[in-house]
């Protein structure tokens, strides 16, 4: 028998439970697309995620995202655009709850305008490197969670920005979700709310999220459409085998 033959051998047992207790059930990939409104501004925001089993109780997400932001901010409008991309890796049992470790490289544009006659228009960039950990504990229809992340931001100057989440998702017996969350960024806290749901007439392929979202300075409302590639299943399995 050939060393390859060995190999390929050796590798089928792996790939054959793989995501049988744990990890990712098997290879999936959504596309997503938003829209948020607050008080300052309106953002627009598409992104994409794949996901793949590595072993079994061994999965990886590899993600990336573009938005659009356009802000209203006293005499002047800025417009902004960034996109992302990057992955997590994580273990997971099934029955218990996951924990994992994220990266994300971050590019943006920022524009700034005013009808000011002494202003000049200006423009900058920024990049961004994220660093998150984060951890879920399954409990019967109900999924607690808790991340945290550091952002190392180069631009002009160069600052690192921490921020954290807590969070409960129950889901509900029409194949929807609803979860409550508070976080912060550097002493800043906010809370929200969101709410996703599976139409039954998309046949578990598409759900349909909102959002609400409130900080000290502002609140944010938010709707999204995402679209599954590779599995037709109920919301709660989506998130604890597939997502």
């Amino acid at each position: 028998m050939s060393v390859r033959m060995i190999a390929v051998a050796m590798l089928l047992p792996v790939c054959a439970v793989a995501g049988e207790q744990g990890g990712v059930k098997s290879a999936n990939g959504e596309v997503g697309a938003g829209y948020t409104n607050s008080r300052d501004s309106d953002r627009l925001l598409v992104n994409g995620a794949y996901r793949l089993p590595l072993a079994e109780y061994v999965g990886a997400i590899l993600s990336a995202s573009a938005s659009r932001t356009e802000m209203d901010v006293g005499d002047y409008d800025v417009d902004s655009t960034d996109g992302s991309v990057g992955g997590s890796l994580f273990a997971r049992d099934y029955g218990l709850g996951k924990v994992g470790v994220s990266y994300h490289w971050i590019h943006g544009d920022n524009e700034v305008e005013s009808s000011q006659v002494s202003f000049v228009n200006s423009s900058s960039s920024f990049k961004a490197h994220a660093y998150g950990a984060f951890a879920s504990y399954y409990l019967d229809r109900i999924t607690l969670s808790a991340s945290r992340s550091v952002s190392h931001v180069e631009s002009q100057g160069t600052g690192n920005y921490n921020s954290w989440s807590v969070g409960a998702t129950g889901y509900l017996p029409f194949d929807a979700s609803l979860s409550l969350s508070a976080g912060g960024m550097d002493a800043r806290d906010n809370y929200g709310f969101n709410f996703e749901y599976q139409p039954e007439f998309l046949a578990q392929a598409a759900s349909v999220e909102l959002s609400y979202s409130s900080s000290p300075d502002d609140d944010v409302f938010g709707i999204a459409v995402n679209y599954f590639f590779g599995n037709d299943v109920p919301l709660i399995v989506r998130d604890r085998q597939y997502r």
